[in-house]
C-alpha cells in the first residue's frame, strides 16, 4: 500500500480509494484479526484521518471481535450495522455476530 500511495500523485483519488478497499477486504477475508488490524493501522498511518471515516465499519468490527462487546453493535447507526456484521462474520468465519 505504501508504494501505491507514493505513486498516488499520478493516480486519481477514486482509484486510490478502490485500491485501499481491495487491500482492506483482502485483510478481512484472511480471517485473521491481527492481519486486519495491521492493515487498517497501516492505511491510517500512511493516509491519516481521511481514511478513518472510510474504514470506520472495519474499525468497529475489529473492536467488537477484540472486546467481544456486542453492545458496540447496538450503538452503531442502522446503516452501519449490516456492514459491521458482515465484516465481523468474515473475520470470525461464523454466521453468528460473535461465535461462542
Amino acid at each position: 500500500m505504501e508504494m501505491a500511495y507514493d505513486a498516488g500523485t499520478n493516480i486519481e483519488d477514486d482509484r486510490i480509494d478502490a485500491s485501499t478497499m481491495t487491500f482492506i477486504k483482502g485483510a478481512v477475508k484472511s480471517g485473521d484479526i491481527s492481519v486486519t488490524k495491521a492493515a487498517v493501522d497501516e492505511v491510517i498511518k500512511l493516509r491519516g484521518d481521511r481514511y478513518r471515516k472510510l474504514l470506520n465499519p472495519v474499525i468497529e468490527a475489529i473492536e467488537i471481535v477484540e472486546t467481544r462487546d456486542i453492545q458496540i453493535y447496538y450503538s452503531l447507526q442502522v446503516e452501519e450495522r449490516e456492514m459491521v456484521t458482515d465484516i465481523v462474520r468474515k473475520i470470525t468465519g461464523s454466521d453468528e455476530l460473535l461465535p461462542s
